[in-house]
């Protein structure tokens, strides 16, 4: 009886703990889902948006991506270190990637190219779609 309460009182833990991670960071670390915070993909995606990550699929050109920056070319940014969803709009022939939002109100054209192994690329974004909920 005492084994069943000490894991009763584990698997409580473990829930609160994933629970508050989720609540106060908006995903899970495995990334089961997670939601828009801003709102530079506005009108595709929207503040609150729920989106699961596709990390089996590798991104073509128009793919909404998330994408890590923590590279050189984020150091100056106030995304340096944090996931980003953002379209790949194109892929120079040096293999520079254009990864920009989609809302029209922003100035995307002084966003940097981003070499490959200067971002780490999570992969494809699709919207969750959670009906009347």
């Amino acid at each position: 009886m005492k084994l069943v309460k000490k894991l009763v009182i584990a698997f409580g833990i473990i829930f609160i703990l994933l629970f508050a991670l989720f609540y106060f960071t908006g995903s899970f670390p495995f990334n089961l889902a997670s939601r828009i915070a801003t709102d530079s993909m506005d009108p595709t995606l929207k503040v609150g948006d729920w989106l699961h990550t596709d990390r089996g699929v590798s991104p073509k050109v128009g793919d909404i991506i998330e994408f890590d920056c923590t590279g050189d070319s984020c150091k100056n940014e106030i995304v340096h270190g944090r996931f980003i969803i953002h379209r790949l709009v194109s892929i120079d022939p040096n293999g520079c990637l254009h990864i920009i939002g989609d809302n029209p109100k922003y100035d995307w054209s002084n966003v940097p190219c981003y070499m490959p192994e200067t971002i780490k690329i999570a992969g494809v974004v699709h919207k969750i779609n959670l009906g009347n909920l």
